[in-house]
């Protein structure tokens, strides 16, 4: 039979697929759930997808996402996937997961585009300044994309130019403005998640691109951990919330990359207040992190009322 999306620029990975064909190949790879995104590129994306040919350019070896087949396992985007190759499958499968419930879709028919799964790593690497003009690119066609926040307290995928300009992409397509901090999703299980109806921020907009920022799952345990042990990691980590994170991520970058990242990201608009917006936006994410999560030990009895 066809398969329509196959060999299209837009195909994603199934949740479902990746919450259980991807998790078996991974521990059939001697991987646990902790593994880092690398590791699983590196063992099992790689090794899985080197054999058959592509059916974009029909040389050998092609993305993974071209390499399984059927619509339980993938078809074209519904997510944009903004991680980095530090972060673990489970953390990445987790944030998935909860995206999902929260938004109660089906694993199935929720397909996610995010780079080690759809592009083809058996080709010349493209430049990083490419690849986040491309997540760009995907931004406007898909409109939702989700954000792996860990760890809770300085969260990897901004703390690398590639992270940062990815991230800086989709806050740009939100259409905020200094006047109206990012209002992005900050979900959390047992607490219900909607956007609040302004004119940047209504799911279904055309015109906008709809954001989530999600913690880990054990993440969000380790907040909670912290929230019962006192507010002492809390101040530390809005203390230390950065205030300069294009200087923090450009100095975490590889040489090679920081120029062309640079210059691509400065010619984005609004990237001169950038610094200013993610640090009002962060503060914002975080204290609707820390709210949501004491609810939650509110509900689950971790917390008594008054305490």
């Amino acid at each position: 039979l066809p398969i329509s999306s196959l060999g299209h620029r837009m195909r994603g990975v199934s949740l479902h697929h990746m919450s259980t064909v991807l998790l078996d190949k991974a521990r059939g790879a001697g991987l646990g759930p902790d593994a880092s995104m690398a590791e699983v590129e590196a063992k099992v994306l790689g090794p899985v997808s080197e054999e058959g040919a592509c059916p974009r350019d029909g040389l050998p070896g092609a993305s993974y996402v071209d390499s399984i087949y059927g619509p339980d396992d993938a078809g074209l985007a519904t997510h944009l996937l903004g991680c980095c190759s530090a972060d673990s499958l489970g953390d990445v499968v987790g944030v998935l997961e909860q995206s999902c419930h929260d938004a109660g879709l089906d694993a199935k028919r929720t397909y996610v585009w995010t780079c080690s799964l759809c592009i083809n790593l058996h080709r010349p690497v493209v430049d990083a300044a490419h690849a986040v003009k491309e997540f760009g690119c995907r931004l406007d066609d898909v409109k939702r994309v989700v954000f792996v926040m860990s760890p809770w307290c300085r969260p990897r995928c901004l703390t690398k130019l590639h992270g940062l300009g990815q991230f800086w992409q989709a806050f740009h397509r939100t259409g905020q403005s200094m006047a109206n901090p990012l209002l992005a999703r900050s979900g959390y299980p047992g607490t219900p998640q909607r956007l609040p109806r302004t004119a940047a921020n209504v799911r279904g907009d055309p015109s906008h691109l709809e954001m989530t920022m999600l913690l880990p799952p054990r993440e969000a345990r380790k907040l909670r951990e912290a929230l019962s042990a006192g507010d002492s990691a809390v101040n530390e980590a809005w203390k230390t919330l950065p205030r300069d994170w294009l200087q923090t991520a450009s100095a975490a970058s590889e040489p090679e990359e920081r120029g062309a990242l640079l210059e691509f990201l400065r010619a984005s608009s609004g990237f001169a207040q950038a610094d200013q917006l993610l640090t009002q936006s962060l503060q914002h994410w975080l204290a609707l992190t820390l709210e949501r999560q004491l609810r939650v030990m509110l509900t689950s009895g971790e917390l008594r009322a008054g305490e």
